[in-house]
């Protein structure tokens, strides 16, 4: 696979183009190729796509300890949890050394830098810092005084568990470094900080726990502990420990333990309250929840107990305050964003504090440039600020661009790195002696010395130190830091001066693409990548097809049936740029591809029977005439089309827009001929359309005639389904256990109903897919065994289908639907994968028949077969036929029938 970046933005074009072509233009014959030369075009499905680089912002050697601010005794705390690796950096970012110095100094923060420049540490280590303090200055309150400290509010679902995850790997490690250095720091006897996860996942909801309810909890805790006593799973649960995904419990065991007696019992020792009901008994000190859940429980009786601790800690010293976290602040804007102000009052209330008793810190990615007074007067609205510019504002420090290049790089030495590419090197292995060697290479000859690397670390620090010697890297990293350019654009800017300045666009792409794959290669000794890109692919389905009405158009599109002008995608043009004839939008009939034209005609032209003499056909509405206007569709007929009952023809005069409904000699020359239906007691608001298609005859009752335009989420699962095709898989996860291989895709949605949506026909979708494929497959074997037999005791059907398409499923080692009924197909195709013996020559996999499918699998074959769109008929893949006995019974039947009857 060509890793290039123009590669992969060609190969989901053309998945989407495909699919926008197969679905919709299958039976449009007319009107195919000129579509997909108009979907080739620039920014019509795909724009060009962007190379963005996260800011590279200035880092500190020894900040925390060089700062001035900062009281010795914090310092030494950070100092070990640096030691221990608790997420805490020797070298942090200016940045994150500001907000920690500012929030000791009890200033709002607001920290506004780029993805990847550490804003969760900009709230994590005040977090920390809080805490630590309390218990240093006040340890008999931080002892006996239960009540939330710390809320982080996150606005999905998604972003509540990563934070999870990051206060469990800082203060939960096997070996207690954390609660070590927070105990050195404080006191010896110092209570542990202890945090929670309140949100509509969070088990259970209800006034008492249930029986049945914890135990299942406890089934599935269980899969968190290691059977050391067997040696199980302890390295994939100490792999799952070190990413945070097990449950910070001190002692998991013994939680489970009691929990199969329905008692939610917390240790001291635990970080971690997993339960509602640890939380309402034992008040967390961190509490990490999104608005909808803060909002529940600030109203509900059941959660008051943990109000009430809180309301008592900030009563017992004028001086302790609660601290707020707002993490993607940008999302609370409009309405959003005032609901969610509301509901900080409604905290506040609860509380009986004012706005002085919490300190914020709000954190993004996405604020606005120059623009310091708006982004102040948003943060103070959202906070119930008293004063105005109270928040202390971060944006970062950038790095100064180093202007240090003195190499250059010649254009053989790119076309030879793409020779090389193609002979199957692993380039994004750099463990692999073929990868270092390639890329060695590429860089020898234009440096001023002999290079030579032994391994993987070598050529990455090398990289690192040494890209920006290169003219053309120099100048991509000044051109992506912090901002977003076009690869046409980088390939102009990068190369406009150097060895490259004359060559071809199709040579600085390819330049291009290769700087691309290396750059991200670089890293020094911390892990710390140079260049971590991200590429921008922005695609859209199009909006409808629009055509020329004149036949004899320049660029006409005509075969033996009948002809039609230019092609348009999309909305927006009323005349043809070639002929200046009038354009309209298409519509057809998804089953035979038959052709329509979609206008609007005045209703005052209509009578109570049938239409004006003539009248105009309007291409669009507006706000102003869509009450003045109906839609209409014509039929384009075939040429020698013969006319039908209830249906007219009519002529379109494609220069004024006129319809006739009779030709004329005044405009014999400029008519397009077509056909629409006039019903009887038709209602002037309806929509002026077919009742049947005059071309297959196949009635409109339940399916309308469609646009071209792309709707739905399958074009956009097209673009996933490729994207995961085209990642390569993870070399240690090429193993049976992992059938996708390491590949994932991550989505994100601004709205819960439009995700679950999504994941719900994007499940269809594949399995939709998966069984098409795996049918064929299993009709294709199931033939094939039939022929073995040659006998009548032989003979398959479609009842018969079942057995094989488990076989196939077992030797595709693939899996479909949820619940119940994959369990069932599971279970049925491993029995098929388990056998030692050829079932097909015993005939053991007849007896397993559509009636032993599960009842799920049965509704997608029937939807296969007898489906409105994209069915096994419809791609000429195969169609039912009844078998010869089920004939002979039918016609038996018949002929009783009509025996009885006379």
């Amino acid at each position: 696979m060509e890793y290039f970046a123009t590669n992969v933005h060609r190969i989901l074009k053309d998945s989407l183009k495909n699919y926008i072509l197969s679905q919709y233009f299958g039976k449009s014959p007319l009107i195919f190729d000129a579509v997909e030369r108009a979907l080739d075009g620039d920014e019509v499905i795909a724009q060009d796509p962007y190379i963005e680089s996260s800011p590279s912002y200035k880092s500190v050697e020894d900040g925390l300890q060089k700062s001035h601010k900062l009281p010795q005794w914090l310092k030494d705390f950070f100092s070990d949890l640096i030691e221990y690796k608790l997420g805490v950096y020797k070298t942090p970012f200016y940045h994150q050394i500001q907000a920690l110095e500012s929030f000791i100094q009890e200033q709002d923060l607001f920290v506004a830098t780029g993805t990847g420049s550490g804003k969760t540490e900009c709230f994590m280590w005040p977090l920390v810092t809080k805490l630590v303090t309390e218990a240093k200055t006040a340890p008999k309150q931080w002892n006996e005084i239960r009540g939330i400290r710390t809320i982080i509010l996150y606005p999905m679902n998604a972003l509540v568990g990563d934070q999870l995850s990051r206060l469990r790997r800082l203060m939960m490690d096997k070996s207690d470094h954390f609660v070590t250095a927070f105990r050195k720091a404080s006191f010896f006897n110092s209570r542990r900080p202890q945090f929670g996860m309140y949100t509509g996942r969070t088990p259970f909801p209800g006034d008492k726990p249930i029986s049945g309810d914890d135990k299942r909890l406890a089934d599935n805790l269980s899969n968190f502990v290691a059977d050391e006593e067997h040696n199980k799973n302890s390295d994939f649960i100490n792999d799952l420990a070190k990413q945070g995904r097990v449950p910070a419990k001190k002692n998991l065991l013994t939680f489970i333990e009691s929990l199969k007696k329905s008692k939610h019992q917390t240790s001291d020792d635990d970080s971690e309250l997993i339960t509602r009901f640890e939380m309402q008994n034992n008040c967390p000190d961190i509490l990490i929840t999104n608005y909808s859940m803060l909002e529940l429980i600030l109203l509900r009786p059941i959660e008051n107990k943990i109000w009430q601790d809180t309301k008592n800690w900030l009563q017992s010293d004028k001086n302790n305050k609660l601290l707020f976290v707002i993490d993607e602040a940008h999302m609370y804007r409009g309405s959003f964003g005032g609901e969610v102000a509301l509901l900080i009052r409604r905290l506040m209330a609860k509380l009986d504090i004012d706005r002085d008793r919490i300190q914020f810190i709000l954190t993004t990615a996405s604020m606005p440039k120059n623009c310091d007074n708006e982004i102040n007067e948003f943060a103070d609205k959202l906070t119930s600020a008293k004063n105005k510019l109270r928040f202390k504002y971060f944006a970062g420090v950038r790095e100064e661009t180093i202007e240090s290049a003195i190499f250059d790089i010649p254009v053989g030495k790119y076309k030879k790195f793409r020779e090389k590419i193609f002979e199957k090197t692993d380039l994004l292995n750099l463990d692999s002696e073929k990868g270092i060697e390639l890329v060695t290479d590429f860089f020898q000859g234009c440096f001023d010395k002999p290079l030579h690397f032994s391994n993987k670390s070598d050529i990455e620090i090398w990289l690192f130190y040494n890209l920006h010697k290169f003219s053309p890297f120099s100048r991509l990293f000044n051109e992506c830091r912090g901002q977003a350019k076009s690869l046409r654009d980088l390939s102009i800017n990068i190369f406009r001066e150097g060895l490259l300045s004359d060559a071809s666009e199709e040579d600085r792409r390819l330049a291009l693409s290769v700087l691309l794959l290396i750059a991200p290669l670089a890293k020094n000794e911390h892990g710390i990548t140079l260049f971590p890109a991200r590429m921008h692919m922005l695609f859209r389905g199009i909006k409808g097809v629009y055509a020329c009405t004149n036949p004899n158009c320049k660029h006409a599109v005509s075969n033996e049936k009948f002809s039609l002008g230019k092609i348009y995608l999309n909305e927006g043009r009323y005349h043809c740029i070639e002929c200046d004839s009038n354009v309209y939008e298409l519509y057809y009939d998804r089953r035979c591809g038959a052709l329509y034209l979609k206008g609007f005609i005045d209703k005052n032209f209509i009578s109570t029977c049938e239409f004006k003499d003539s009248f105009f056909l309007w291409t669009t509405t507006n706000r102003y005439s869509k009450d003045k206007l109906t839609e209409i569709h014509f039929y384009i007929p075939e040429k020698d089309f013969v006319q039908k009952s209830n249906y007219k023809f009519c002529y379109l005069d494609y220069k004024t827009g006129f319809i006739h409904l009779h030709k004329t000699d005044d405009n014999k020359n400029s008519l397009l001929k077509l056909m629409y239906y006039y019903p009887k007691n038709q209602n002037n608001n309806d929509i002026f359309t077919f009742h049947c298609c005059p071309h297959c005859n196949h009635n409109f009752s339940v399916s309308q005639l469609s646009s071209f335009k792309t709707i739905g989420n399958m074009a956009f699962n097209e673009l996933i389904k490729q994207q995961f095709i085209l990642q390569p898989p993870v070399e240690s996860k090429k193993i049976e256990k992992f059938p996708n291989e390491g590949r994932k895709v991550l989505l994100f949605s601004d709205s819960r109903a439009r995700a679950a949506r999504l994941a719900l026909d994007m499940s269809n979708s594949s399995n939709f897919t998966i069984l098409r494929q795996l049918f064929a497959l299993a009709v294709d074997k199931m033939q094939e065994e039939a022929k073995k037999k040659e006998s009548k005791d032989h003979n398959y059907s479609l009842f018969n289908i079942y057995g094989f398409l488990c076989n196939e499923i077992a030797k595709k080692n693939v899996f479909v639907f949820n619940g119940d009924s994959r369990k069932k197909l599971i279970a049925d195709s491993i029995e098929y994968k388990n056998q030692t013996v050829n079932r097909y020559s015993s005939g053991e996999i007849k007896s397993k028949t559509l009636n032993d499918a599960p009842k799920e699998m049965q509704e997608y074959l029937l939807r296969l077969f007898a489906g409105k769109y994209n069915t096994f008929y419809d791609t000429a893949i195969m169609w039912l036929a009844p078998t010869q006995s089920a004939k002979n019974e039918y016609f038996k039947r018949i002929y009783d029938e009509i025996v009885t009857a006379h």
